[in-house]
């Protein structure tokens, strides 16, 4: 295989992997919003043995996805520590008691 042809073929590798990450991105959101915690974390694993499959393909290409995969999975823990905090919050909330001057 002559160097344009195989320089082509890890550009369409790369788009693949690509797309399948967009949309793999995509349902961890949709989990997310869902507030399905369980089924995103799996989702996420998943990702990230795909990433060590393809660290044969590019080294370099697979660290730039695994920071990107471990920035997701941030997010989501701090999507789930802000709904608890929220839920924290509602619990813990107690009505405005006093009259009209603030006593």
């Amino acid at each position: 295989m002559s160097t344009p042809e195989k320089i082509q073929e890890k550009i369409a590798m790369e788009i693949y992997f690509a797309k399948k990450l967009r949309k793999e991105i995509q349902r961890v959101k949709e989990l997310q919003r869902k507030n399905d915690e369980k089924e995103a974390l799996i989702l996420i694993g998943e990702m990230e043995a795909g990433i060590i499959k393809a660290q044969d393909l590019d080294l370099r290409q697979t660290e730039l996805t695994r920071a990107f995969v471990k920035n997701m999975l941030k997010s989501l823990e701090d999507h789930k520590k802000q709904e608890e905090n929220k839920e924290g919050v509602q619990s813990n909330a107690v009505p405005a008691q006093g009259n009209e001057d603030g006593n």
